[in-house]
């Protein structure tokens, strides 16, 4: 009888682990771009499009996640691991990583329309590596075993460089300001914020007449499902002649998703800050700051203990009679407002990006210069989304900060 019970339990276990060994997967399907069609182990007989995948847990993943389905991934033996002071960027247009980033060999990310999702053992970005996200497509780390970022990660956007998975609806894209008039010596208008942003400075004439500034974008902000980012603010208002040229908006921010199946630990940074509008040329409108993006964390257990921001860019400064304005400031992983750019002589000043639960702030109007007008400075661009997700434990301690703030994890 004892011999029975032994042999039992060895064959149970031995069943047991069939389901979980990584060594059942090929290292041609682990080399590959995209998944091989006989990858997923037991395929739904519904398969739900691309945008919004069925959430199924996998023998890897004791929950749900977001955006994609693990169980049609086959279980990743590579891992993200960046050694101290790397300097790594993952373009997901081209799906390449470049720079130094340590271990990556191996890695096999798979693009799925506008996303990429890269199946990763482990993650770990150390306390002096920083990871940057770059292209077109959202990214989704899904980690089959834990994560660690006490580095920087930065899936925001530069300037009117858009961060990646931006997709817009035309509505929350900020407009553009008027174009001045050279004959009348009307001041071009500053750019509205994107998403619900501010709006632009209106440019001013010798005459009391004005170009306006371009209205806020008030279409939907970024989403955790789909997964999109942030949205570009307007492009400042030139002038029908003369040569000025108004400043171009801010790009929007980035969609960066990371779903662990164990334990996500979060010391450092990870932001999707809008970008900020552009410093516009004489008698031109400064460009509105372009709208934070989302990010998206879950884990079993998640722990928070860093810095979490989808800060909206800054408007940029309105050109002068005879000098530009700057450019307002990129949203940076902060608790603090990025700052618009100054305005030319007489021109008005970008208004600030949205931070924590403050609006974007509106372009400041030129004013009159002698017999010539001055531009607008552009709006400020509106916050992303923070989506905080631990099905087991879900801590955010009193360092932390998180903006916007999430009411997700407390």
């Amino acid at each position: 009888m004892k011999t029975i019970v032994i042999a039992l339990a060895f064959s149970l276990f031995a069943g047991c682990a069939l389901d979980f060994d990584p060594a059942s997967t090929p290292d041609a399907i682990l080399d590959d771009v995209t998944p091989s069609p006989g990858t997923s182990p037991s395929p739904s007989p519904a398969v739900s499009p691309p945008a919004r995948p069925t959430p199924s847990t996998s023998p890897a993943y004791p929950y749900p996640p977001r955006n994609f389905n693990p169980s049609t991934l086959a279980v990743p033996t590579a891992s993200l691991r960046l050694d101290a002071g790397d300097r790594c960027v993952f373009d997901t247009r081209a799906v390449t990583f470049s720079g130094t980033c340590g271990t990556t060999v191996r890695i096999a990310p798979i693009v799925q329309g506008d996303r990429v999702i890269v199946p990763l053992a482990a993650m770990l970005v150390p306390s002096s590596a920083a990871l940057r996200i770059s292209g077109d497509r959202a990214v989704i780390f899904a980690v089959f075993g834990d994560a660690n970022v006490s580095g920087v990660i930065d899936a925001g956007a530069h300037g009117s460089a858009d961060g990646p998975g931006v997709r817009c609806d035309a509505s929350a894209v900020g407009r553009d300001g008027a174009d001045g008039d050279d004959k009348d010596e009307i001041g071009g208008g500053g750019g509205g914020g994107a998403s619900q942003g501010a709006r632009g400075g209106a440019g001013s004439g010798a005459e009391g007449t004005t170009g306006s500034g371009g209205q806020p974008g008030m279409g939907a902000m970024a989403l955790d499902v789909p997964l999109f980012g942030g949205c570009s603010g307007g492009n400042g208002g030139g002038r029908k002649s003369g040569g000025a040229e108004g400043g171009a908006g801010g790009g929007g921010g980035g969609a960066i998703q990371i779903s662990s199946a164990k334990t996500l630990l979060v010391l450092g940074t990870l932001h999707a800050g809008g970008g900020g509008g552009a410093g516009a040329s004489r008698a031109g409108g400064g460009g509105g700051g372009g709208s934070g993006g989302v990010i998206v964390l879950e884990a079993s257990t998640l722990d928070i203990r860093g810095t979490l921001a989808t800060n909206g860019g800054a408007g940029g400064g309105g050109g002068g009679k005879d000098d530009e304005g700057t450019a307002g400031a990129d949203g940076i992983a902060s608790m603090v407002a990025a700052s618009g750019g100054a305005g030319g002589r007489t021109a008005g000043r970008g208004g600030a990006g949205a931070v924590l639960m403050l609006k974007g702030a509106p372009g400041l109007a030129g004013t009159p210069d002698g017999h010539d007008g001055a531009g607008g400075g552009g709006g400020g661009g509106d916050i992303g989304r923070v989506y905080l997700r631990g099905t087991s434990m879900c801590m955010a301690s009193a360092t932390a900060e998180i903006s916007p703030p999430s009411h997700d994890c407390n």
